[in-house]
């Protein structure tokens, strides 16, 4: 087989057998906790246990310039209201969060510094970092990352930015909504 090209790749797995230690979960949070200038993440289901949510916010917190896209017509209800939740969890320093309004996001990306990528089946929760088996492959090109970047940033074109007060000024029956969906995140 012809090499071609100078980008570097390693698969990632991970599952139940390997729960408490994940790969993939530590291949997020040293993504994460690495970053210099940028994270993007594409993800459909964004319910990120505690660590995940602190490297999210740490980042941002430092000045790395943290966005996410969720969908805004996702496939699970619960899904979507804890989609929302988690997002204005993480909001407070600085994360942006946007809803992908041209149907329904599927993609499982990370981009940072437009240099190091994941793409693969594990989404940005437990579900994929505890119960099921998923593989991702991280990539370290600054040609793919640049790539990833700009078709993130185009799919930016298709976003609206999910506001803290949006979740804020949710009503009483979509906060009891938010409640019973965090009952089962896990599950959804």
């Amino acid at each position: 087989i012809d090499q071609s090209g100078d980008a570097k790749m390693i698969a990632v797995s991970g599952g139940p057998d390997v729960a408490a230690f994940n790969p993939i979960r530590m291949e997020y949070l040293t993504l994460i906790n690495n970053a210099k200038k940028s994270v993007y993440i594409h993800s459909p289901y964004f319910i990120p246990d505690n660590s995940l949510r602190d490297a999210l916010s740490l980042a941002a917190a430092r000045g790395v310039d943290v966005r996410i896209i969720i969908p805004d017509k996702p496939d699970h209800l619960f899904v979507f209201w804890n989609n929302i939740s988690s997002a204005y969890d993480v909001m407070g320093n600085g994360v942006k969060v946007f809803m992908y309004n041209r149907g329904f996001v599927h993609s499982k990306t990370m981009v940072v510094d437009e240099e190091f990528c994941s793409v693969g089946s594990a989404n940005f929760d437990d579900r994929s970092l505890v119960l099921n088996f998923e593989t991702n492959m991280v990539i370290m090109s600054k040609d793919i990352g640049k790539q990833m970047t700009d078709a993130f940033n185009e799919d930016l074109e298709y976003c609206t930015e999910y506001k803290r007060e949006q979740f804020e000024n949710l009503t009483f029956i979509q906060s009891i909504r938010v409640a019973i969906s965090r009952l089962f995140a896990n599950l959804a």
